[in-house]
């Protein structure tokens, strides 16, 4: 099983799930007796997402991630920044890279001082410092 959450899960098209059955509902694929976790995330079977990597254990309900997955693990697509030595896997990962490294793009917490590179680190912290959430070590 692998973690997903619930909003991935509609987003996916039943129709081209090779285990879901025809006319069932999204929560189908999640276990009954699994409890969304801390993340908002299920556990799902992966056998019944869409689209398995035919090389390795990744699996996805988007077939636009496991086109980026298979060129960047399995075909060892890279992307050079053009203004240091960082080499990204992904091209999102450089544009990134760019905005917050080069560009020089910060993203500023509203409730604190709390300043940041990248949006995921300003998620995180909200969820931490604001809005009480507690990660297991």
């Amino acid at each position: 099983d692998i973690k997903v959450k619930k909003e991935d899960l509609d987003k996916a098209k039943p129709e081209k799930r090779g285990d879901f059955e025809a006319g069932g509902s999204q929560e189908d694929l999640i276990a009954e007796d699994e409890p969304q976790d801390e993340e908002g995330q299920y556990s799902v079977n992966k056998q019944a997402l869409t689209y398995p990597c035919d090389q390795c254990e990744y699996a996805t309900i988007y077939s636009g991630n496991l086109k980026v997955h298979r060129q960047s693990v399995h075909q060892g697509v890279k992307y050079p920044c053009d203004q240091c030595n960082y080499i990204g896997t992904q091209k999102g990962h450089l544009v990134k890279h760019k905005k917050s490294i080069h560009e020089g793009l910060r993203y500023f917490c509203d409730q604190c001082d709390y300043v940041t590179k990248n949006s995921q680190g300003l998620k995180n912290h909200k969820r931490v410092k604001h809005d009480g959430v507690r990660y297991p070590c």
